[in-house]
């Protein structure tokens, strides 16, 4: 049997855990190019995303295009603004799971404005369920916003107040799964868009013409 020697070209899977991954996207190094479609997710299909991760279900992989090529770009996601990357590196083109990431950004690192925002979520301690809220104040201590998770400090002085060893230990599990979930991740090397287009186009159920 002969054994072919690995390209740059070829597909490098990897596993990587979702906050790191959503870093990424927030300084610039994935980069939602602009023949992406818009988000179109529904709230319910948002709480699925998040109920999935916490109970370790799969949510399926993603798709980067790691190149040096320029392509029109979105400057934010899930109303984030992203950072600026120098010229002198690569970056990471999503082809597939855009609107997993932009959920995983979302309410992860959603800053409060509009409190009726779709980013706007928090897991019920009590009834193991997360839910949209439109509010920022006087949430109840067993309610607990995840954009928390990404400041474990915050998080870990609310979960305190919690007068119920039940309850604070099913916030630990809440927040051990969203740190540990890991996304099974392919990069594409540097290929010319030629040679990515029949990729994307194939990936995408509704047949949009990478150009």
């Amino acid at each position: 049997m002969v054994r072919r020697t690995p390209t740059a070209k070829d597909p490098k899977p990897t596993a990587e855990r979702i906050e790191p991954l959503a870093e990424r996207v927030l300084i610039g190094d994935i980069i939602l190019p602009e023949f992406q479609r818009p988000f179109v997710w529904k709230r319910k299909q948002i709480l699925e995303l998040v109920d999935s991760i916490y109970r370790n279900y799969p949510i399926g992989s993603m798709l980067l295009w790691e190149s040096r090529q320029e392509l029109a770009s979105k400057r934010a996601i899930a109303d984030l603004d992203i950072g600026e990357r120098s010229k002198n590196y690569p970056v990471n083109y999503l082809l597939d799971g855009q609107q997993r990431l932009s959920t995983i950004c979302g309410v992860l690192y959603w800053e409060p404005g509009d409190p009726r925002s779709v980013w706007n979520v928090i897991f019920d301690l009590k009834t193991h369920k997360f839910a949209h809220i439109d509010h920022v104040d006087d949430i109840p201590v067993s309610q607990i916003p995840l954009r928390r998770l990404v400041d474990p400090a915050d998080y870990f002085r609310q979960l305190s107040a919690v007068d119920n060893t039940a309850l604070r230990a099913t916030g630990d599990l809440l927040f051990n799964r969203f740190k540990d979930y890991q996304v099974p991740l392919v990069t594409l090397g540097d290929m010319s868009i030629n040679d990515v287009a029949p990729v994307f186009e194939r990936i995408n159920s509704t047949g949009t013409r990478l150009t």
